[in-house]
């Protein structure tokens, strides 16, 4: 069985290109899933898997995550895991679910910049060594996280759901990358002020955690 069917699960909702605005007629619609597996399960000698990729044929692309995992992804700024918690809005939400999307911002912090950065740096590298072998799939994502980290940086939410003008620059820049541009505004960026803290808030998640685990947990004698 998998994930999805050994756990309760907390939140879902639809994320990638139909989440930022960036969507086609023909892309794939991409799911994400948060659950809880029984308690007893990670209480064991066995390491349960926390993490599955699920693509069905013509259909849906399914990533699950285990709370734990999801969490930890969060604490790390990855930015899967923030555009879960920073959707507009979500297919499924239990009660933990909601309450984690309630303190969504706890997760926020200064290391919001590293992801951002590193795949911009990436892409770069890549195009300038064979711009052959850059596609504007490639352009599209590395702009489009770091314009999210940026907006970040300076309002202290993280957006998904992009506005129309970020939209036009993102296709902009997929057909007519210019890395050393946001290279260079989004160093400016990260070195100036922000309303970020400078780490997540790691006490919170781990007694959310904690609370989760409790409530899944059913005595096995």
């Amino acid at each position: 069985m998998g994930l999805a069917d050994r756990g309760q699960t907390l939140l879902g909702g639809i994320v990638g290109s139909r989440a930022y605005g960036l969507n086609q007629p023909d892309s794939d619609t991409d799911r994400m899933r948060v659950v809880a597996l029984p308690t007893t399960d990670m209480l064991g000698l066995s390491n349960p898997k926390l993490t599955e990729h699920t693509a069905i044929p013509g259909g849906d692309d399914i990533t699950t995550y285990e709370i734990r995992d999801f969490i930890g992804q969060a604490l790390k700024s990855a930015p899967g895991a923030l555009d879960m918690l920073w959707l507009p809005s979500h297919t499924t939400m239990s009660p933990h679910g909601e309450e984690l999307v309630a303190n969504r911002s706890r997760f926020l912090s200064q290391s919001i910049r590293n992801p951002a950065q590193g795949i911009l740096r990436k892409h770069a590298r890549s195009h300038a060594a064979d711009p052959s072998k850059s596609t504007p799939k490639n352009h599209r994502h590395a702009y489009r996280m770091v314009r999210q980290a940026m907006t970040a940086w300076e309002t202290g939410a993280f957006p998904v759901r992009l506005d129309q003008t970020t939209i036009a620059e993102v296709r902009a820049f997929e057909s007519a990358p210019d890395y050393e541009k946001i290279e260079a505004a989004s160093a400016a960026v990260f070195a100036g002020p922000t309303r970020l803290p400078a780490e997540p808030d790691r006490d919170w998640a781990e007694q959310f955690l904690l609370r989760v685990r409790a409530a899944n947990y059913k005595p096995v004698c």
